[in-house]
């Protein structure tokens, strides 16, 4: 589990599994699935699952702070 917090300064927690929707700046906006953090050389990575195109993705949790996110 990890607390995150989007860029309109609302805070929560996702727990692996967790799906929401992230939509950035311009506008775009994916579904996701929280796989969890794994542990690399520059510290902790936070592993995606993009539900819209079907990759997979490694984010920091700045990241969130980019965007909008609703948990779903």
């Amino acid at each position: 589990m990890i607390q995150i917090e989007d860029m309109t300064g609302k805070s929560g927690a996702l727990c692996e599994g967790a799906r929401f929707s992230a939509e950035d700046k311009l506008g775009n906006k994916y579904q996701y699935r929280y796989e969890g953090t794994e542990k690399t050389v520059n510290g902790m990575d936070i592993h995606l699952h993009n539900l819209t195109d079907g990759t997979e993705t490694y984010v920091e949790k700045k990241w969130f702070g980019q965007r909008k996110i609703k948990i779903m």
